[in-house]
């Protein structure tokens, strides 16, 4: 079909109740916690980590972009 998955990154406040909420909405969802991550998370905030290879992700990045304590996200890339 020439689809692929796209990795992305952003970064929530620390607390679980952030965490749960993104949690709830994002199925791919994990945290690195020790890592601030391309997109530059500041000390009070946990790198969250995603991707498109899952039904809905259209849908799943517009409710995590308007949450208002996400200001940004952006595409991953491992090397």
């Amino acid at each position: 079909t020439g689809l692929r998955a796209v990795h992305y990154e952003y970064c929530i406040p620390s607390g679980e109740r952030y965490a749960a909420e993104v949690r709830g909405i994002d199925a791919t969802t994990r945290f690195q916690r020790s890592s601030r991550g391309r997109i530059g998370c500041s000390g009070d905030e946990v790198l969250v980590l995603g991707h498109t290879h899952q039904r809905g992700y259209r849908e799943v990045l517009e409710r995590l972009a308007a949450l208002p304590y996400v200001s940004r996200i952006q595409e991953s890339h491992f090397e």
